[in-house]
């Protein structure tokens, strides 16, 4: 598992489903330049569970390098990747990986659909609803996730 950033009880519920999942796993987290502590509360988790590894970027790379990364350093033989900037729920982890016993690849998506915060923004939403886009206020659970996966 690959982690771009972390909170303690975001570690603490991965590594809850892991071990009700799976009895080998690794949770490989890159901590991308955070500011917000996630070195030192990641380094604490550590402590309570050596499966996780970390590794710290010299500066914020962004979601691209951190992954390639991530897949670098990961050595399992199943690679489950999640950002937590873009928390999706792996409550499913473990039909994934039964999925995996007769396909190749398995990807997810969210269902949660976009929660348009920003008045401002209401008028874009509209827009790419009203061009027959609605994969993208399905799949994304704010304007600015939708844009990035329009640009993706």
């Amino acid at each position: 598992m690959f982690l771009s950033c972390a909170g303690g009880a975001y570690l603490e519920r991965a590594t809850l489903l892991m071990e009700e999942t799976i009895e080998d796993y690794e949770i490989v987290l890159i901590d991308d330049g955070s500011t917000d502590r996630t070195y030192e509360v990641a380094s604490k988790f550590q402590e309570r569970n050596p499966r996780l590894k970390i590794f710290r970027n010299e500066k914020n790379l962004n979601v691209g390098i951190s992954s390639r990364r991530a897949i670098q350093r990961a050595s399992k033989e199943y690679l489950f990747w999640q950002t937590i900037d873009w928390c999706y729920d792996i409550s499913n982890l473990r039909e994934y990986l039964e999925y995996l016993k007769e396909y190749d690849i398995v990807q997810g998506v969210r269902r949660k659909p976009v929660e348009v915060r920003v008045r401002l923004l209401k008028p874009f939403v509209a827009l790419v609803r009203l061009f027959g886009m609605k994969h993208l206020t399905r799949r994304s659970d704010t304007v600015s996730k939708a844009l990035v996966s329009l640009i993706n």
